[in-house]
């Protein structure tokens, strides 16, 4: 898959401080960690709306190379639209490409053992879809979802908040020539666009190039391979490496054939 669009990204805050800190002894009857982890509860328990539309498009990019049964659920979405969307949200790798993520990353609470805290914070990570368009969007969704005044809900940090990405088009050379240079590294295997889940330095060139795309021509056996990334035992094998090698090396001698 090559990506031609990117997820946006902004982080909330959320904040509860509506009950005095005192005495662990004495303790209220709700208290400012029990009314934040009740919100976060909230947040995990309704996600974000699923869009499915993209994603198939996607896949019937793929034509004749699908399977049968593939090329029968993305000719008639509007028919196999539920299901493939069941079968996209049953792993992360897949669901995250469907719809906005929402990860809480950071708990920040009492510093004493004995003492009920004044203040209550979590920090919520976002991974924006573009049907959800940008960050006051998102900060309406939580507020909705949490429905508790008592939870304050805002930017965490507005310089880390990243816009989804401008949708770079199929029908460019550039994703023509990643397409051949594919097929030719690795024995006619087809391609075909989608959505960047994470984050990339492109935003710097968005002003420099109407079409930025997003490949690494690593192989995986599986799509819980992915889990790797930030995560334990990191790696790359020897043939991917060889065969990344060779891919740049072949798109390198296109592009100096190439005139765009």
């Amino acid at each position: 898959f090559i990506g031609n669009c990117e997820k946006g990204n902004i982080s909330v805050k959320l904040t509860v401080k509506s009950v005095k800190p005192g005495h662990s002894s004495m303790p209220p009857k709700e208290t400012n960690v029990g009314i934040l982890a009740r919100a976060i509860r909230r947040l995990e328990d309704r996600p974000f709306p699923a869009k499915v539309d993209s994603f198939i498009d996607g896949l019937s990019y793929l034509g004749n190379h699908l399977p049968l049964s593939l090329r029968v659920v993305t000719s008639n979405k509007w028919l196999f639209g539920p299901l493939l969307k069941y079968f996209a949200l049953r792993k992360p790798q897949t669901a995250a490409t469907i719809r906005t993520t929402t990860s809480v990353t950071i708990l920040r609470a009492g510093e004493k053992i004995n003492v009920v805290p004044g203040s209550a914070n979590a920090y919520v990570n976002h991974r924006i879809h573009p049907s959800d368009i940008d960050k006051e969007n998102v900060i309406a969704y939580d507020k909705r979802v949490i429905n508790d005044p008592r939870v304050e809900v805002d930017y965490s940090n507005t310089d880390t908040y990243v816009p989804v990405a401008p949708i770079s088009s199929v029908e460019s050379r550039g994703f023509k020539l990643i397409q051949e240079c594919v097929a030719s590294t690795f024995n006619g295997v087809p391609s075909a666009p989608t959505l960047m889940i994470g984050n990339t330095d492109t935003r710097h060139y968005w002003d420099l190039s109407k079409d930025i795309f997003r490949f690494s021509p690593v192989v995986f056996e599986k799509v819980e391979d992915t889990s790797m990334f930030h995560g334990l035992n990191e790696r790359i094998s020897v043939d991917n490496l060889a065969d990344l090698f060779q891919f740049y090396f072949n798109i390198l001698e296109k592009v100096k054939e190439a005139s765009f």
